[in-house]
């Protein structure tokens, strides 16, 4: 059975490792990820998924 998530928070504490595991999972994931005052939405996606 495969499972789509729609995942808001994913740049946060517990959104980090809630995705981590989700991936490893091999579920597929939608994250909604609004850009900061100083990087943008996909700035911020790409540095989540370095670390």
């Amino acid at each position: 059975m495969s499972y789509h998530i729609l995942m808001t928070g994913a740049t946060g504490l517990l959104g980090r490792y809630l995705l981590r595991d989700l991936m490893l999972a091999d579920v597929q994931v939608a994250a909604v990820v609004r850009p900061s005052r100083r990087t943008s939405a996909q700035e911020r996606v790409d540095s989540m998924m370095a670390s």
